[in-house]
């Protein structure tokens, strides 16, 4: 469920800092299966890099970002992407699921269960070098989404040499990774350390 006009908090708070910010949309389950939300967030990466200039945007300086299912999504974009790398200029997770294989809960059967090669749905999978540097946020306090998720692909990312900033943050839940970008305005310090981590590497 969603719709990326539920993030224009997040997008405000964002371009108050001095980006351009893109909110795209994808396809939902059960309208789609896995991976064809993924192949609408490629999608969506493209038409940034080709019209991002017309905003005011710098093509070549492109970091994704994401929330829970959305942090999945852009983590898994640049993991599979078709982009050239000199485009994308860093990579935020905030809460997400990045290693949760074998599949035990209602949403991952359902999303996951059917793919042949269920391995290769999981970020941990397809980590490699090269990769932009990644900014991994989590609340401690998060039961929906376990921030063993952030660890395991910090981890994975610096075996393979590639910069991780991993962050944990006492207190906070699972959607409060997300309302710290600036819901009701008011921002906390997960919108201070992505905005320092974007600003170095963006």
């Amino acid at each position: 469920m969603g719709a990326r006009g539920y993030y224009a908090f997040a997008a405000r708070a964002l371009s108050a800092a001095g980006f351009v910010v893109v909110v795209a949309d994808y396809r939902l389950v059960p309208r789609v299966e896995y991976p064809r939300f993924l192949d609408d967030c490629a999608l969506a990466l493209e038409w940034t890099i080709g019209n991002i200039g017309t905003y005011g945007g710098d093509q070549q300086r492109i970091a994704v970002l994401g929330h829970s299912a959305g942090a999945y999504n852009a983590i898994m974009t640049i993991l599979r992407s078709r982009v050239s790398g000199d485009n994308i200029r860093a990579m935020a997770g905030l809460s997400g699921p990045y290693d949760f294989y074998p599949f035990d809960g209602p949403i991952s059967l359902r999303v996951f269960g059917a793919v042949g090669e269920p391995k290769a749905t999981q970020p941990i999978n397809l980590v490699r070098e090269g990769l932009p540097p990644a900014f991994l946020a989590h609340g401690d306090l998060d039961d929906l989404v376990m921030p063993r998720n952030t660890v395991a692909l910090a981890e994975r990312l610096r075996i393979a040499g590639n910069v991780v900033v991993e962050k944990h943050y006492a207190g906070v839940t699972h959607p409060g990774t997300l309302l710290q970008l600036g819901a009701w305005g008011r921002r906390g310090a997960v919108y201070d350390d992505l905005v320092a981590f974007l600003t170095a590497h963006v």
